[in-house]
């Protein structure tokens, strides 16, 4: 029976991987950028640049990098400062972790007006949830607004580690409430 149970377990994981991974954009590439969006002046999002985003990028005026995904490099940024600040999930396993509070917070601090870029591999999920935190924290968006413009970007809430994190978000203090975790 336990042996039964495991199997089943572990093909609904399977299957549901293809759900979790597919589909990655829900809007589409612009100037080589997938799910590319503006989300205040100067501070731009998206996913993972191909040779001509990173052009485009440098046409913005876009000097500051806040990479959130480890799985490829950004060795077309040339002259670009780039923050790597590692959110889960780069692996299956990582899923279903919840990033930690601080370093959601480096990677909202990161955003600064002026020509900031932060991504990750398709520019939703970990994108989706820096920017909804930006939104909370330094625009003082509702938690409404925010988690709306989550879901019209695509960000999935299938990924538990990321959406558990989201829905404690509300019980962190704001920037102006406290300096941060």
């Amino acid at each position: 029976m336990r042996n039964k149970f495991a199997k089943l377990i572990c093909a609904a994981a399977l299957a549901g991987c293809g759900c979790l991974f597919s589909g990655c954009v829900s809007r589409p590439v612009v100037n080589g950028i997938p799910n590319f969006a503006e989300v205040d002046a100067g501070i731009y999002r998206g996913g993972q640049p191909n040779q001509n985003g990173w052009q485009f990028l440098r046409s913005l005026g876009v000097t500051n990098v806040v990479k959130l995904n480890g799985e490829v490099a950004d060795t077309l940024a040339d002259g670009m400062v780039v923050n790597f600040i590692k959110l889960p999930p780069a692996t299956i396993w990582e899923m279903f972790q919840k990033p930690s509070s601080n370093d959601v917070w480096r990677a909202v601090q990161a955003m600064k007006p002026g020509g900031t870029y932060i991504h990750c591999g398709h520019g939703r999920d970990r994108t989706d949830l820096v920017v909804g935190c930006y939104r909370l924290w330094i625009e003082h968006w509702t938690e409404s607004a925010a988690t709306s413009e989550m879901g019209a970007m695509g960000y999935r809430w299938s990924i538990p580690g990321l959406t558990a994190f989201w829905r404690s978000v509300t019980h962190i203090k704001r920037e102006d409430e406290q300096t941060r975790p």
